[in-house]
């Protein structure tokens, strides 16, 4: 129950920062969930 809480929680945050991005642009809930799943790539310093 507890690695389910995590989950849903972290997917949440990835949708929630992802859709303020993103505010204003038109949107499927299709895209919104492959782009919060995709992995996020690290700037090089």
């Amino acid at each position: 129950m507890l690695a389910a809480v995590t989950l849903f929680a972290w997917l949440s945050i990835k949708i929630y920062r992802w859709g303020s991005l993103n505010y204003g642009n038109k949107t499927s809930l299709r895209k919104i969930f492959k782009e919060a799943l995709r992995s996020e790539k690290k700037a090089v310093a």
